[in-house]
């Protein structure tokens, strides 16, 4: 067995977390949290056999151990009443970031509202050697779309079908530019509960049929700093 020696922050500038504490997880989860903020993200731990990471997240460093037994050493000092509140809050914070994030693949795709599809395609390609990977009519949704690949990464363009149509409504506003960004997902509907229960402000409660056989999930732009986003899994 190999161990990694434990080197703690000074009590009074970190929260003492109660010790030991010992996990046995398949998942990854936060296991300690210290008040990093006076001097970064310096926190320590004791750990059997297996690689485990610090995260940083608003200032407070999260201890987080995939699939492994985890020692957190005993603290010296006693906890106070305002060192157990601090504690108390980072470890909300801590379980509150860990169950909302949407757990994404990446990027799927940027996709970009135009008056003219053709005439777009062809600057795209002319431009920045962009190829077309598919191109539909999707009724429902009331656009025209074509999906460019540029250098292993994916452009959908959209065009309206009419005015009354939310990319026509769109293009009336703003006129044509950047519409939204897609992230790519495993598990669409679990991901919408995930975003429903941190509160976000979703278009779609339920995925829908989108272009090119995927399932689609729109997030309101007020939920994301004024961006439309979406969520993309293969149907």
């Amino acid at each position: 067995m190999s161990f990694v020696p434990a080197v703690l922050p000074s009590p009074d500038t970190c929260t003492e977390v109660a010790a030991p504490t010992a996990v046995r997880t398949s998942e990854m989860i936060a296991v300690g949290v210290f008040d990093a903020s006076p001097f970064g993200a310096a926190v320590a731990f004791v750990v059997v056999d297996v690689v485990a990471a610090v995260v940083l997240v608003d200032s407070v460093a999260v201890v987080v151990v995939l699939d492994a037994l985890c020692f957190l050493p005993p603290q010296p000092a006693a906890v106070t009443a305002s060192t157990a509140s601090r504690q108390a809050s980072a470890e909300r914070t801590a379980v509150t970031v860990a169950s909302f994030a949407v757990r994404s693949e990446g990027i799927h795709h940027l996709g970009v509202a135009v008056a003219d599809l053709d005439e777009a395609v062809a600057t795209w390609r002319r431009l920045f050697g962009a190829e077309i990977v598919q191109r539909e009519t999707v009724e429902d949704m009331g656009i025209e779309t074509a999906l460019l690949s540029v250098g292993g990464d994916r452009i959908e363009l959209l065009a309206s079908l009419g005015p009354d149509t939310p990319v026509g409504r769109f293009l009336e506003r703003r006129g044509p530019g950047m519409h939204h960004v897609a992230f790519s997902v495993c598990d669409i509907e679990g991901e919408l509960e995930r975003l429903a229960a941190s509160g976000a402000e979703l278009i779609d409660e339920r995925p829908r049929a989108g272009a090119f056989g995927h399932e689609v999930a729109f997030i309101h732009p007020s939920s994301a700093g004024g961006v439309l986003t979406e969520l993309v899994s293969h149907a």
